[in-house]
């Protein structure tokens, strides 16, 4: 692939030329960043903190050390209290050095989003980074989630969208607009977009996992599956690929299978309790359901912003009390 195609070659919102070797460490920052795994994601810290060391004016710097910790928490590979309030620090410092810088700006809209649930606020921040450069990727993916929390199917698949014709070798993006595209789209059409993906990166897990949810869903059980095992292998397991298998096996009625997945998401340092939760509603085990979410609040798990969405919950479990008063506590667009 040439070298001037390469997403790090991209227009930013400025450049802070005083330190080259600073700038060229923001560049191996935001190339690790987006392979989307627990190992590229610290990679991707330690490339953006030694920027920071070499010139702590920087402010890009500081955008991208939030941005990644953004994505660990997006991914729940680590618990929310360990990584978005080190995110909203990264953000505050670098619009401290640069209030117009859009990066900036997007990755506090993250955080406020996400941890704080602070949906208006989180608006607010997105708004002001698109003004600020309309042209920055990352902005339209956060936003997506957003409007997905606000239960806006058509902006939510548009922002992402947007986000993959900004940014077409991200894989981040990419997996998130697969994941999307996975609830609208047959088997046959997905293939299509998997495929795309591969192109950029072989290897890439997310490809298998939505390919994977999607023949489940059609009933081509055996075929989906081999994808959603596949995807947790190249993912190195990360919980929401594992999230991701063991809903699969559920649906399969492969009871000890699904056990066995969520022993391993148990196991983990971290245990993203929503995603738990999920597995339990595709085996019909309520009680454990609302047990896990009830944790998720406990937490701040980002996805307890999401428990409206169509398709992600039974329509019946959405109008029990215990849904309700989770919405309610959470402090849902939908309850106010």
């Amino acid at each position: 692939m040439a070298p001037t195609k390469s997403f790090l070659h991209r227009k930013v919102t400025r450049t802070y030329p005083r330190n080259t070797e600073a700038y060229q460490l923001y560049l191996k920052g935001l190339y690790h960043r987006q392979k989307t795994t627990e190992e590229s994601f610290n990679e991707s810290i330690g490339y953006f903190r030694q920027a920071v060391d070499l010139d702590p004016t920087y402010p890009l710097a500081y955008a991208g050390l939030s941005d990644t910790y953004n994505s660990l928490g997006y991914l729940q590979i680590v618990s929310p209290a360990e990584v978005w309030p080190r995110s909203k620090t990264a953000a505050l410092a670098a619009l401290k050095l640069d209030d117009r810088l859009a990066e900036a700006h997007a990755a506090l809209g993250a955080s406020m989003l996400f941890y704080d649930w602070d949906l208006p606020g989180a608006k607010l921040a997105f708004d002001r980074a698109i003004e600020l450069n309309p042209n920055h990727a990352i902005t339209y993916h956060w936003y997506a989630h957003y409007w997905m929390a606000m239960g806006q199917g058509e902006r939510l698949l548009e922002a992402s969208r947007r986000a993959v014709e900004l940014e077409p070798l991200d894989l981040m993006l990419n997996a998130h607009l697969l994941f999307i595209l996975s609830n609208f789209l047959s088997a046959e059409e997905l293939m299509e977009d998997a495929r795309k993906v591969r192109e950029i990166e072989p290897d890439f897990w997310a490809a298998h996992s939505t390919l994977g949810i999607v023949l489940v869903r059609e009933g081509r059980v055996e075929e989906g599956l081999l994808e959603l095992e596949e995807g947790a292998r190249r993912s190195n397991e990360i919980p929401l690929a594992l999230m991701a298998l063991g809903s699969g096996y559920a649906a399969a009625g492969r009871r000890a299978d699904a056990a066995r997945v969520i022993a391993d998401l148990e196991r983990k340092p971290y245990t993203p309790s929503v995603y738990i939760a999920q597995i339990h509603s595709v085996l019909d085990d309520r009680n454990e359901v609302f047990r896990w979410l009830e944790r998720g609040f406990e937490e701040r798990n980002p996805d307890m912003l999401l428990i409206n969405l169509k398709g992600w919950w039974p329509a019946s479990w959405q109008a029990e009390p215990r849904m309700q008063d989770l919405m309610r506590r959470i402090g849902h667009p939908s309850q106010g």
